[in-house]
């Protein structure tokens, strides 16, 4: 997977004041912070910009960051289409939408073995964790299947998975019932 579409109309994030569009040019960023299940956010200045412009507030995150009249919005709309099963992450320019991207983990080849090993010889029933949307959970159970990966939780943050995991720590594993072939 992987693609991306243009949200915005122009405005921000641009190439500092010179006009100057075809001259690649980096930004310093600054006051960068993490967005607890969100993503990060800092201001970005580039080098050639004057430093009393300010600079631009540029967010990186998923759609906790999005207004409801963004979803709304036909280019985005036809992206969530095109890439569905895959997380988004969105890139916002002083609050505004201008940008989207698709990305897909790739699951390690002997993941589906490893998790048959669980279930057949260990007797372990798995669960996935992630902080992912729900769609791309259920892409991910698919490719897998639901026998090998029976439950999934999405949109956990680190710290729900934690607790989620510390909860089961203290029940008495589950029995299964032996069958015979």
């Amino acid at each position: 997977g992987g693609g991306e579409a243009r949200l915005g109309g122009g405005g921000g994030g641009g190439g500092g004041g010179n006009g100057n569009t075809n001259k690649k040019q980096l930004a310093k960023v600054s006051k960068l912070r993490h967005l607890e299940g969100v993503g990060v956010e800092g201001v970005c200045v580039f080098e050639e910009a004057a430093e009393s412009e300010g600079g631009y507030v540029v967010t990186v995150g998923n759609s906790a960051l999005l207004e409801e009249d963004d979803l709304v919005y036909p280019a985005l709309q036809a992206f969530l289409a095109r890439y569905p099963g895959e997380a988004h992450l969105y890139v916002l320019v002083d609050g505004n939408p201008e940008l989207a991207l698709s990305l897909t983990d790739r699951l390690r080849p002997e993941a589906g073995a490893m998790l048959q090993v669980l279930s057949d010889e260990l007797k372990i029933e798995t669960t996935l964790l992630t902080g992912d949307s729900l769609g791309v959970a259920k892409a991910v159970q698919a490719r897998l299947g639901s026998d090998l990966l029976p439950t999934v939780l999405a949109r956990m943050k680190p710290l729900d998975k934690l607790h989620w995991i510390q909860t089961r720590q203290l029940q008495p594993p589950p029995s299964r019932a032996a069958t015979s072939a």
